[in-house]
Protein backbone atom coordinates (compact mmCIF):
# COMPACT_ATOMS: atom_id res chain seq x y z
CA UNK A 1 0.00 0.00 0.00
CA UNK A 2 2.78 1.83 0.99
CA UNK A 3 4.34 1.72 -2.61
CA UNK A 4 0.81 2.77 -4.20
CA UNK A 5 0.94 5.88 -1.98
CA UNK A 6 4.29 6.55 -3.54
CA UNK A 7 3.88 5.77 -6.75
CA UNK A 8 0.30 8.18 -6.84
CA UNK A 9 2.53 10.82 -5.18
CA UNK A 10 4.98 10.76 -8.17
CA UNK A 11 2.39 11.09 -10.80
CA UNK A 12 1.10 13.50 -9.54
CA UNK A 13 4.33 15.40 -9.73
CA UNK A 14 5.01 14.68 -13.01
CA UNK A 15 1.36 16.08 -14.34
CA UNK A 16 2.11 19.18 -12.26
CA UNK A 17 5.25 19.43 -14.29
CA UNK A 18 3.50 18.99 -17.47
CA UNK A 19 0.69 21.38 -16.56
CA UNK A 20 1.33 24.70 -17.97
CA UNK A 21 2.56 27.80 -15.93
CA UNK A 22 0.10 30.76 -16.01
CA UNK A 23 0.96 33.89 -14.00
CA UNK A 24 -0.71 37.33 -14.23
CA UNK A 25 2.51 39.35 -14.07
CA UNK A 26 5.97 37.92 -14.44
CA UNK A 27 8.50 37.86 -11.80
CA UNK A 28 10.92 40.62 -12.01
CA UNK A 29 14.02 38.36 -12.92
CA UNK A 30 12.17 36.36 -15.14
CA UNK A 31 12.16 36.96 -19.13
CA UNK A 32 9.09 37.83 -21.42
CA UNK A 33 8.69 34.01 -21.99
CA UNK A 34 8.68 31.77 -19.23
CA UNK A 35 10.82 28.61 -19.40
CA UNK A 36 9.36 24.77 -19.98
CA UNK A 37 9.85 22.30 -17.10
CA UNK A 38 12.89 20.32 -18.14
CA UNK A 39 11.94 16.58 -16.13
CA UNK A 40 15.10 13.88 -15.61
CA UNK A 41 14.09 10.89 -14.74
CA UNK A 42 16.07 8.29 -13.24
CA UNK A 43 14.22 5.18 -13.10
CA UNK A 44 12.54 2.90 -15.77
CA UNK A 45 9.57 2.72 -14.24
CA UNK A 46 9.08 6.47 -14.16
CA UNK A 47 10.24 7.63 -17.53
CA UNK A 48 7.60 5.40 -18.67
CA UNK A 49 4.95 6.67 -16.40
CA UNK A 50 5.80 10.24 -18.24
CA UNK A 51 5.11 8.82 -21.42
CA UNK A 52 1.97 7.27 -20.50
CA UNK A 53 0.53 10.24 -19.41
CA UNK A 54 1.89 12.55 -22.16
CA UNK A 55 4.49 14.13 -20.52
CA UNK A 56 7.33 13.34 -22.78
CA UNK A 57 7.75 16.51 -24.22
CA UNK A 58 9.55 17.52 -20.98
CA UNK A 59 11.59 14.98 -20.30
CA UNK A 60 15.27 15.56 -21.06
CA UNK A 61 17.11 12.62 -19.73
CA UNK A 62 16.89 9.15 -18.31
CA UNK A 63 18.37 6.04 -17.19
CA UNK A 64 20.56 3.56 -19.59
CA UNK A 65 17.62 1.20 -18.40
CA UNK A 66 14.72 3.16 -20.46
CA UNK A 67 13.84 0.85 -22.87
CA UNK A 68 9.99 1.42 -23.17
CA UNK A 69 8.39 2.95 -24.94
CA UNK A 70 10.72 2.74 -27.81
CA UNK A 71 11.52 6.72 -27.69
CA UNK A 72 12.63 6.82 -24.53
CA UNK A 73 15.99 5.02 -25.57
CA UNK A 74 16.84 8.18 -27.08
CA UNK A 75 16.87 10.06 -24.44
CA UNK A 76 20.60 11.09 -22.88
CA UNK A 77 21.23 8.70 -20.01
CA UNK A 78 22.49 10.35 -16.57
CA UNK A 79 21.93 7.23 -14.36
CA UNK A 80 22.02 3.65 -14.14
CA UNK A 81 20.78 0.98 -11.15
CA UNK A 82 24.65 1.93 -9.08
CA UNK A 83 24.92 5.60 -9.79
CA UNK A 84 24.01 8.98 -10.81
CA UNK A 85 26.02 10.93 -13.40
CA UNK A 86 25.85 14.24 -11.37
CA UNK A 87 28.42 16.15 -14.52
CA UNK A 88 25.58 14.88 -16.99
CA UNK A 89 22.67 15.81 -14.64
CA UNK A 90 23.71 19.44 -13.47
CA UNK A 91 25.12 20.21 -17.47
CA UNK A 92 21.19 19.69 -18.39
CA UNK A 93 20.00 22.39 -15.91
CA UNK A 94 16.98 20.25 -15.49
CA UNK A 95 14.18 22.02 -12.83
CA UNK A 96 12.65 18.83 -11.63
CA UNK A 97 14.59 15.91 -10.87
CA UNK A 98 12.29 12.39 -10.54
CA UNK A 99 13.09 9.73 -8.40
CA UNK A 100 12.42 6.76 -6.12
CA UNK A 101 12.25 7.23 -3.07
CA UNK A 102 14.42 4.01 -2.34
CA UNK A 103 17.14 5.94 -4.09
CA UNK A 104 19.13 7.07 -1.65
CA UNK A 105 22.30 7.07 -3.67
Amino acid sequence: MRARAWAALLALVVVQACAPQQRSQPAAHEGAASERPRVVSLAPSLTEIAYAIGCQDVLVAGTTYDDYPPAARALPHVADLSAVDLERLSALHPTIVVALHDQER
